[in-house]
């Protein structure tokens, strides 16, 4: 149930634009590893990417209206393409890598 518990409040915490946790990785003395869902990751990458600009500075460096990337950022209703997580990389001047493992 670790999985759900953590998943939810991650998401409900990106989705109310609540500061984010510093993300840990690699298990430590009494903790136990626990993945974090793709499209809750890729919204705490936005946000954290996006620093202290605006999401509207950001939509407007895209092409994008506030409302279409405001969803980016929020998990529960984004579901960007390839395409567009492209883009906004390429925005913040970074290169877009995926993988499965």
């Amino acid at each position: 149930m670790a999985h759900e518990a953590l998943n939810g409040v991650l998401e409900s915490d990106i989705a109310h634009g609540w500061p984010l946790p510093a993300l840990r990785t690699g298990p430590g003395e009494g903790l136990y590893p626990v993945q974090v869902d793709a499209h809750i990751l890729i919204a705490w990458e936005l946000r954290r990417l996006r620093g202290d600009l605006s999401q509207s500075e950001i939509a407007a460096r895209l092409g994008l209206s506030y409302q279409a990337y405001q969803r980016l950022e929020n998990p529960g209703k984004a579901n960007p393409t390839v395409k567009t997580l492209e883009k906004v990389a390429k925005a913040f001047g970074k290169v877009l890598e995926i993988g499965f493992v």
